[in-house]
């Protein structure tokens, strides 16, 4: 019942069911504390009255709960270690702890859940490495180390774990061609490695497995274009390539490759005017386009479609202002608005949109740790600023 009533969006009602079942549960336990399963089945109670706590933004709530479950599941596994399930249950805890602390800001946190869920899982496809489910597992994990390690600056480090995620989710496609889940897995892979080979400035190679991504999602799109997943993917990796264009300041490939995006972004916010995803993901795009306007000195074309990102993010930011996303992107639609007003000698109105912009950059480090991308962003601001008064 509590699955039914969260799926519903009901997260009172569910809770509230999570937690009778809770009580039950840890009566059961209390009867017979040897018994395993009474066990698991406690753990999972913790588990899901952490993911509604999580849900509802309460992240020090959820990391109490997922850590109770946690002290079960490793009692679990050291009792029976040739336990695949109850080994693929740590590994679930070990994964949920990491992605609360990489919300929290804690990356260093971060890294360490995620790279015990490493060591967990690679244990239990050792006990069966015919089960596919274990080695996808593993290529996942793989990309959120190097997702943690990339925010915390280390990119090298992040791009051996992207590597290694690709390597793993390769040969299960190999395997099966026509598994669309696996393919979309390797787009994934494909995905992440273009950014970081971008941040990294190696365009050529950057270029490459972004394209090897696009034609796979191009694929799955193309068989199922009512997939809004498989939709926000492709809108994804074209901005990627057009990022990569900017970065070669081929502008007018990287124009055309932010218009494809934008137009894909558009038609999934109409399917669904209230999904803040594809509102998100609308801004983003106007602002991409603002960039590269800039580039080509189309100053008034630049503006309007900050403009257009500044509405939509406002918006979103006062619905959600918790979500660093949209604070982030909302610091970046400011900073060019800001450039484009210094390009038109309008100083002062330039001045306090890069101070707006600022203001956010340093309440996102403070609030949530110092990323390297907020920081870069951040000294680049200040920069701006320090030459209006030169």
């Amino acid at each position: 019942m509590g699955d039914i009533l969260k799926a519903q969006g009901d997260l009172t009602g569910a809770k509230a069911q999570y937690q009778s079942e809770f009580d039950i549960r840890r009566a059961l336990v209390e009867q017979d504390a040897g018994d395993g399963g009474r066990q698991r089945d406690l753990s999972v109670c913790y588990m899901r009255l952490g993911d509604i706590l999580k849900t509802q933004g309460d992240l020090t709530g959820a990391k109490a709960q997922y850590e109770r479950g946690l002290e079960i599941n490793e009692e679990l596994v050291k009792r029976d270690p040739k336990n695949a399930i109850w080994g693929d249950d740590l590994f679930v805890v070990h994964v949920v702890l990491g992605d609360v602390a990489y919300a929290q800001g804690d990356l260093n946190s971060s890294k360490t859940e995620y790279q015990d869920a490493l060591d967990v899982i690679q244990k239990v496809a050792g006990l069966q490495p015919r089960d596919t489910r274990w080695q996808r597992n593993i290529a996942a994990i793989h990309n959120r180390l190097g997702d943690v390690l990339k925010s915390l600056g280390d990119l090298n480090g992040a791009k051996v774990q992207y590597e290694n995620g690709l390597q793993v989710i390769d040969k299960l496609a190999e395997q099966d061609p026509t598994d669309s889940g696996w393919q979309n897995d390797l787009f994934v892979s494909y995905d992440v490695l273009s950014y970081l080979l971008l941040l990294q400035g190696n365009l050529s190679e950057a270029k490459a497995q972004s394209l090897n991504g696009l034609a796979i999602i191009q694929k799955l799109a193309k068989q199922d274009p009512n997939n809004t997943d498989w939709q926000y993917n492709l809108w994804d990796i074209q901005e990627c390539l057009a990022d990569i264009y900017r970065a070669q300041k081929d502008f007018d490939n990287a124009f055309a490759e932010y218009q494809a995006a934008f137009d894909i972004a558009k038609k999934l916010a109409r399917r669904d005017p209230g999904n803040s995803d594809w509102q998100h993901a609308v801004a983003v795009a106007h602002q991409k386009l603002g960039d590269v306007l800039v580039d080509r000195s189309e100053l008034v074309s630049a503006k309007a479609e900050y403009q257009n990102a500044l509405v939509i993010l406002q918006g979103l930011v006062k619905k959600d202002p918790g979500n660093t996303d949209y604070q982030y992107h909302l610091a970046g639609v400011y900073k060019g608005l800001g450039a484009v007003e210094r390009a038109q000698g309008d100083t002062m109105t330039a001045e306090e949109n890069f101070r707006d912009s600022l203001d956010i950059l340093a309440q996102l480090i403070q609030s949530h740790g110092e990323q390297s991308a907020w920081k870069a962003d951040l000294d680049s601001v200040r920069e701006l600023l320090a030459d209006l008064k030169r």
